[in-house]
């Protein structure tokens, strides 16, 4: 079931949040599974599949995650395609090895993050090399260059950054 994996690791309640749906939490100190009943005094009952609790170092609440697997469609048209593959997998499995699939859909996140961190890395050392020469730099070239998520384009135009003599003809 993937509510178990939620309830053997909160914090993949708390990485769908950030990573899938974009919201950012407020800081916190931990991520807990809490009850999943919310009762009313009239004889109204709600039960949720899972409620992970962030608190802080106090241990008061700061944000409560209510976890319902019964709308997928949702969670799946805003994850990128590899996520979405990942979620299905593990929707999907009969393993009870939820701890490696978490693993495994986590790092996912992690190497996505780091190419990504990389590629801005990259383009801001072609903006301070065409700066530093004292070259003008449009917008759109701006723009173009901090768009790009193209290693290998982005590690020609570093190159191209030293020799040119404008910012456009790094893309020729």
């Amino acid at each position: 079931m993937p509510i178990e994996l939620i309830h053997n690791d909160p914090m993949t309640a708390v990485e769908l949040l950030r990573d899938a749906v974009g919201v950012q939490p407020p800081s916190f100190a931990t991520a807990a599974v809490e009850s999943v009943d919310f009762a009313q005094l009239a004889p109204v009952e709600f039960r949720a599949d899972s409620v992970v609790v962030l608190r802080d170092v106090a241990g008061g609440a700061q944000l409560a995650l209510i976890v319902e697997v019964q709308k997928p469609n949702y969670v799946f048209a805003v994850l990128p395609s590899v996520a979405r593959k990942h979620l299905e997998e593990i929707v999907t499995t009969t393993s009870h090895d939820y701890e490696h699939i978490a693993s495994q859909y986590l790092s996912h996140w992690v190497d996505q993050g780091r190419q990504e961190g990389r590629a801005e890395g990259e383009g801001a050392a072609i903006l301070a090399v065409l700066e530093t020469r004292g070259l003008e730099i449009s917008s759109d070239t701006r723009d173009r260059i901090t768009r790009c998520d193209d290693l290998n384009m982005l590690e020609t135009w570093i190159r191209r950054a030293v020799t040119v003599s404008s910012a456009d003809e790094l893309f020729a």
